[in-house]
């Protein structure tokens, strides 16, 4: 049996609201499309409480337009959580909501969406990571861009001197933030700058179980700046079956532009340099990619 669990501080969004934003794009909308929501959400902005409403409905609506679908069985698309999972702000006018898509007992795909205000209005963006562990068909982001979603180029590695996963889902739970506080993560600023150590979110954003998977437990967490709540650094624990023993696994995953880097026990295990964006047009090739929609 597979369950979901999402963060209850998520945001809920009311479904005739969603309604009345639906957007289309392959189901994803045109850029056309989003700088005309963009264009109601600016001119709403004057009003601080409608402007924060119509901005969520507007990251709710570009997810919920994006489908991602395994190549092997097109008719069982990833499932959209029924809600953020995250919603952040951070300095300089930036918000976001992150969305989970799940398959298989297991955490697939993970995205924010997003915007920065701006005098011209809010500067939509996409953000995204796929942990998916078999074929996802491409997906059109806008008429600029096509995500060609990779696999396995980032696989999960067994936690080194992790206990034995409990059978019990509730004190897996425990087992699994206990485990998190092993990670550590920092994140360079500027050329002279950096964060040492980001803050780890105490409960997963996430998880998704599934007794009768080879996954049984997938738990999402993340580690946030100190400039705000926005998500920098993922990191999904999972529960599964190596070499035919029940296992606690780790993949490390960024959700920043910046150069980051993870540690296991203060050991640096993970670094990725600093992302620069893709050119409108662009084939998207890897596991994480920033696109500015609104270009």
């Amino acid at each position: 049996m597979s369950t979901t669990h999402f963060n209850t501080a998520a945001h809920a969004v009311h479904a005739s609201l969603l309604l009345s934003l639906a957007l289309c794009i392959p189901k994803l909308c045109s850029g056309q499309d989003i700088q005309g929501e963009t264009n109601q959400v600016a001119a709403e902005s004057e009003s601080s409480q409608d402007g924060v409403r119509s901005r969520h409905m507007l990251y709710r609506s570009i997810a919920s337009g994006l489908q991602f679908v395994p190549s092997a069985d097109a008719l069982r698309p990833l499932k959209l959580s029924d809600a953020p999972v995250l919603t952040w702000a951070s300095l300089g006018g930036w918000s976001g909501d992150v969305f989970v898509w799940t398959g298989n007992g297991q955490i697939q795909i993970v995205g924010c969406v997003g915007s920065q205000e701006t005098d011209a209005g809010p500067k939509v963006f996409l953000e995204f990571h796929s942990f998916a562990s078999s074929p996802i068909a491409s997906v059109r982001l806008d008429p600029s861009a096509t995500w060609r979603v990779p696999i396995e180029m980032n696989p999960a590695i067994p936690i080194p001197g992790a206990p034995t996963p409990s059978t019990s889902a509730r004190r897996r739970l425990l087992q699994l933030r206990s485990l998190a506080k092993w990670f550590s993560v920092g994140m360079q600023l500027t050329d002279e700058r950096k964060e040492a150590s980001l803050r780890l979110l105490p409960q997963p954003l996430a998880r998704e179980s599934n007794d009768d998977a080879d996954v049984i437990d997938s738990a999402l967490f993340a580690f946030v700046s100190s400039a705000g709540t926005d998500p920098e650094a993922l990191l999904l624990i999972e529960t599964g079956n190596v070499d035919e023993k029940l296992t606690f696994t780790y993949q490390a995953a960024r959700l920043t532009t910046r150069e980051i880097w993870m540690s296991l026990k203060g050991v640096e295990i993970w670094r990725v340099p600093a992302f620069t964006n893709y050119s409108p047009g662009a084939t998207i090739n890897d596991d994480y990619f920033f696109h500015n929609v609104s270009d």
